[in-house]
């Protein structure tokens, strides 16, 4: 976030041209508000000046929604009680919560990732029978030497 203190000094025009462009007016609409030429405001939104009071909009804004916007498993323990209520749409409810849950990290798997495994095109369990130990070993990613008896170390 830019200090306050490091920003540069606007007019009041340029700052009522600044909080117009942050909220998302057009350049012409912002420069009528801010009482200037349409050619003046498209000077004015390309200046650094400018610019930087608009970044501070942001920072601030930015910096209000993370306090206020909060959602965690008792909110989700919340919509889920009020989902099996609503037995019409529960699944849309269900997956609304999910994809909450999803957006703020909340009920992630702390699971050692899965292994890929390339199968070579077995199709069918009768391939796999055909199969001595150490092929279905390989298959799996391990080795079969790992499985003989030896001195643990240590």
């Amino acid at each position: 976030m830019v200090d306050e203190t490091e920003l540069p000094t606007l007019t009041h025009q340029q700052l009522v041209f600044a909080e117009c462009r942050f909220h998302g007016l057009t350049i012409p609409i912002s420069s009528k508000r801010a009482g200037i030429s349409v050619g003046c405001g498209e000077k004015w939104s390309v200046s650094p000046e400018i610019k930087a009071h608009i970044a501070q909009l942001s920072a601030e804004k930015a910096e209000i929604l993370a306090k206020e916007v909060r959602y965690s498993l008792e909110d989700a323990h919340m919509d889920i009680e009020q989902g099996k209520k609503m037995s019409a749409n529960a699944m849309e409810w269900f997956r609304g919560v999910e994809m909450q849950m999803k957006l703020h990290g909340l009920g992630q798997d702390k699971k050692d990732p899965l292994v890929s495994v390339n199968i070579n095109n077995i199709n069918k369990t009768d391939q796999l029978e055909v199969m001595d130990d150490a092929q279905l070993l390989e298959l799996a990613g391990d080795s079969f030497e790992r499985l003989q008896p030896g001195t643990e170390e240590g």
